[in-house]
């Protein structure tokens, strides 16, 4: 067994507000390293019940390699979800090598029970848990930003270097 290592701290690189997420991790496998990040949600459900159809969330990858970006989510019964990778096939978006910030959306409205590899009726589901993925080769990071949800899909677009300074910083002090 390893000793992996996942460290979060914020970063002053970011498309909008004061911070971005920063996710640094290391590994002593051999194999992919595969992390997860989820948002305290105290098994409270009801930001969901409004029954969004997306999930998007900023990532720049800084790294000289790509990854792999999917989003699973845990119903009141215990089954885990995958969300279908809009723009991608399947389930995982591909984070290209050395990219800025680029927007990855998730469908909420289009979810495969994990067991079976099957599309699932969630018409009724109850998320309890939600957790970014990423899967990558060896010891790297990626910095997040804007998680958003939304009822449709975005497309994925890489944003230029100065977004948050054109776009994001309403009040114009560069934050």
């Amino acid at each position: 067994m390893g000793s992996d290592q996942i460290t979060l701290e914020t970063s002053e690189d970011r498309t909008e507000g004061r911070r971005s997420l920063l996710v640094q991790y290391e590994t002593n496998e051999e194999t992919d390293f595969l992390t997860g990040i989820s948002p305290q949600m105290n098994g409270n459900a009801n930001l969901f019940r409004i029954r969004y159809t997306t999930l998007s969330v900023l990532v720049k990858n800084p790294d000289d390699r790509e990854k792999e970006l999917s989003l699973l989510l845990s119903g009141s019964d215990g089954k885990v979800f995958s969300a279908e990778a809009s723009g991608a096939k399947g389930s995982f978006h591909t984070l290209g090598a050395k990219t800025g910030f680029t927007r990855y959306t998730f469908r909420l409205d289009r979810l495969a029970d994990i067991s079976v590899g099957e599309a699932a009726d969630t018409s009724m589901l109850e998320i309890k848990q939600l957790q970014i993925t990423l899967r990558d080769t060896k010891a790297g990071s990626i910095l997040m930003d804007e998680v958003t949800l939304g009822f449709e899909a975005v497309e994925t677009v890489e944003y230029p270097f100065d977004y948050h300074y054109r776009y994001g910083d309403i009040n114009m002090d560069g934050m």
